[in-house]
């Protein structure tokens, strides 16, 4: 056992010696001890069927993007720049019908 002291409050803790006429907050009260479940009639907290936890939703993975500019040379970014602008298709169009005309010769037929 401990022979140290248990701090106790001083019953003029909450009042300010230099606003004495400000009120104060009631002072904050313990709720009471709880009694463990199911020693009043008996039965251990084991003993008792528990309730599945509920399944945590995951949020869908999203794939990190990487802009175009950071991912080719500057000159490439000005060529897809003028193509989007003679033909008014957005980036993705133009790099998919340049990848698939230039390289799809080599893709397998039986796909």
């Amino acid at each position: 056992m401990s022979k140290r002291r248990t701090i106790v409050p001083a019953p003029d803790e909450d009042i300010d010696p230099i606003d004495s006429h400000k009120p104060v907050d009631p002072p904050k009260t313990l709720p009471p001890k709880a009694q463990p479940i199911g020693t009043a009639q008996g039965t251990t907290v084991a003993a008792m069927p528990r309730k599945p936890l509920p399944k945590k939703e995951t949020p869908p993975v999203e794939l990190p993007t990487k802009d175009l500019n950071l991912q080719v040379t500057p000159e490439v970014m000005e060529t897809i720049d003028f193509a989007k602008f003679k033909t008014k298709l957005t980036k993705r169009e133009i790099v998919q019908r340049a990848v698939l005309a230039y390289w799809s010769e080599y893709r397998p037929k039986d796909l």
